[in-house]
């Protein structure tokens, strides 16, 4: 799987490679996963299909993965990464900003910060 870095209306922000925007959870900070069982059918965890994640073009972080129920979950910058179950087309970015499950859902950016 490739992250991709992306235009979209709020400036350059990571996808995944259908050209989903990605997003991170503040209190997340650090890879300590906090989203689960509810909030993972809102805020799906990006998954990689390998294990061994590609970063795109514009991709400057690290990436890397971490364990969890489903498989090998994307991390960029020690961030875990999700999709929003609101956005229903590539491009689209409902959920920044969106405060739920206990904190802040924004989206990720190549310059993202651990």
């Amino acid at each position: 799987m490739s992250l991709l870095a992306r235009g979209s209306a709020l400036g350059t922000v990571l996808a995944d490679p259908r050209g989903r925007t990605l997003y991170y959870f503040a209190p997340e900070r650090g890879g300590r996963i906090v989203c689960s069982g509810a909030c993972t059918t809102y805020w799906p965890p990006s998954y990689s299909a390998t294990g061994n994640p590609a970063a795109g073009a514009g991709v400057i972080g690290r990436l890397t993965v971490i364990m969890r129920g489903g498989g090998d979950q994307l991390v960029y910058n020690n961030w875990p990464l999700y999709t929003f179950a609101g956005d229903s087309a590539a491009g689209q970015t409902n959920g920044q900003g969106v405060v739920g499950f206990g904190g802040k859902w924004l989206v990720a950016t190549p310059s993202l910060r651990p």
